[in-house]
């Protein structure tokens, strides 16, 4: 078979996602094959597929427009005191992986409630204010030369 003009043969697009997963799923019955014949896989192997299984599980959630706001009985976001992560991404219209590049930089501190993670909604309205204090011509001019 070959992948030509010939529009009856053609390969339909694959998601990045889902060719990870794939060749993922692939590796690690390959592992396991090699395990049960006791070959000794490869340690780059491994680290290969735990990079393809983390990028296949990687997703965005949906941005704060493609979530229904019209729902009756969802408390509004800007009313609570405590937020969690994904409140905090929504209500900054960024993703939850964003809100954690953001605590691991410092910029946001979560606070523990219980066995839970929280965001006070007032640290939140200081990180803003922060933003809004300096201009991204300011952070420009302030960087050293790379």
């Amino acid at each position: 078979m070959t992948f030509g003009s010939d529009s009856h043969h053609e390969p339909t697009p694959t998601a990045p996602r889902d060719l990870f997963a794939h060749l993922a799923l692939a590796l690690a019955r390959h592992e396991k094959a090699c395990a049960r014949d006791r070959i000794k896989v490869p340690a780059e192997l491994i680290t290969f597929r735990a990079l393809l299984t983390g990028s296949a599980s990687l997703r965005q959630d949906p941005t704060p427009l493609a979530v229904d706001t019209a729902s009756s009985d969802a408390e509004p976001v800007t009313d609570k005191l405590l937020l969690t992560k994904r409140e905090t991404a929504a209500l900054l219209g960024v993703s939850v992986r964003t809100v954690e590049r953001l605590v691991t930089s410092g910029s946001l501190s979560p606070v523990q409630v219980s066995r839970s993670v929280r965001f006070l909604r007032a640290d939140l309205d200081t990180y803003l204010a922060g933003l809004r204090s300096r201009s991204f011509r300011d952070d420009l001019h302030t960087k050293a030369p790379a």
